[in-house]
């Protein structure tokens, strides 16, 4: 299976320093690479603070009273190929801001005031600020180029209902309240969409923004996924299970101050996370949705573009190709390679696992050190030719 180029073309391993620049195109991390930040160059930008794997022992489990320790299952993987799809469909030159919290909720809550994120712990706590001075880099820089913005908060929930919960910071009992209601003051100031609902191209009023046919939901039905609030499903009925939006929608969205609004999407496990293929389908979808609410609703008839940006990285011939198998695999693999060359495997931030040197042609045997689920293998000839393959490591 074919892998796209694109993760060793714009991912760069860049640790962050205070008060740097950030570059489109590029990865940054925190301290000890707890955090990153895929710098971009539109006015998106896509949150992941639950979707982490790492479980360092120098940091304590949270063990509070109402911590909540449930990881939101394949959603970090879900914001990058959100990335990915958004670069292909504009043709490389329109990348989201995405910032992924990479440990597990079990370690910090990147969706929670600071207290509560790390219960008081120095290592956790400096994740957490890196976080959320990621997201105010993202924020400023959006704000700079463009005026306004969209950030949008990935989650995953295990309610009964399969659909996708799109949370404004309105209850359920708000959205249940009506249209006159969701119109009025008091709906639109603690509405996370606030700036939106004073100021947009099409003068939509704020009850359509929820539930219309040009909301967020209206276009995710278009695309074929169930969502509330929509057109369709206007609110949740009493009674059933809801997430309206959290600390991150609150903080970084517009409900106070400011123009950069905030949604959180949380994601339904069937047909969405719960494999590869739904994964690749709800990402290119998911794209497709966000340029078309941007286009909507933030960047007017001419659509979007992006300002201009260089890597160091450049593109190199793709066209050759190589052999792995088994895919999936747990402990093993065996290349079957047509020339000399670097075998490199990258997790989905851009950070190098592993990389062997090839010294021949032919079939080669290969121990995996890593634990990450979903993993990409570069090789690169010493002719300089390379290609990509993706490579899921599962053991039973």
């Amino acid at each position: 299976m074919k892998y796209s180029s694109f993760l060793f073309l714009f991912l760069v391993h860049v640790v962050s320093l205070p008060g740097q620049s950030y570059f489109p195109g590029k990865t940054y991390y925190s301290d000890q690479e707890y955090i990153a930040y895929f710098a971009g160059n539109m006015p998106l930008i896509i949150t992941v603070p639950h979707g982490g794997l790492l479980v360092p022992a120098s940091i304590p489990n949270r063990n509070c009273a109402e911590c909540v320790t449930v990881m939101d299952a394949n959603t970090q993987e879900l914001g990058w190929y959100i990335l990915e799809e958004i670069k292909k469909i504009t043709g490389g030159n329109c990348l989201p801001h995405l910032v992924v919290n990479k440990l597990r909720r079990t370690k910090l809550d990147a969706n929670r005031d600071l207290f509560e994120a790390a219960l008081g712990n120095p290592e956790a706590s400096n994740a957490w600020y890196a976080f959320h001075s990621f997201i105010d880099s993202a924020k400023s820089q959006v704000q700079r180029q463009f005026g306004k913005g969209l950030l949008i908060d990935l989650h995953g929930h295990g309610h009964s209902i399969q659909r996708l919960e799109l949370g404004y910071l309105l209850s359920g009992s708000n959205l249940r309240a009506g249209n006159n209601y969701l119109n009025s003051a008091a709906a639109i100031e603690n509405s996370s969409i606030r700036h939106l609902a004073t100021k947009n191209q099409q003068n939509y009023r704020h009850a359509d923004l929820l539930n219309g046919q040009e909301s967020m939901g209206g276009f995710f039905e278009t695309a074929r996924y169930t969502a509330v609030p929509g057109p369709a499903d206007l609110a949740p009925r009493s009674g059933e299970d809801y997430f309206s939006g959290g600390y991150n929608t609150e903080r970084h969205g517009s409900a106070d101050s400011g123009q950069i609004d905030a949604i959180q999407i949380e994601c339904n496990f069937a047909g969405v996370r719960d494999n590869e293929i739904s994964l690749r389908f709800f990402a290119e979808a998911t794209a497709n949705v966000l340029l078309k609410y941007l286009k909507t609703h933030y960047t007017g008839k001419d659509g979007l573009t992006c300002p201009a940006f260089t890597t160091a990285a450049t593109e190199k011939n793709t066209s050759l190709t190589f052999g792995l198998f088994p895919n999936p695999a747990c402990q093993f693999i065996t290349l079957d390679l047509p020339k000399p060359g670097l075998v490199k495997i990258y997790d989905l931030a851009g950070r190098m696992l592993q990389s062997f040197d090839m010294l021949t042609q032919g079939e080669h045997t290969l121990s995996l050190s890593f634990e990450e689920k979903w993993v990409s293998l570069q090789f690169i000839g010493h002719d300089g030719s390379n290609a990509s393959m993706k490579l899921i490591r599962q053991c039973h």
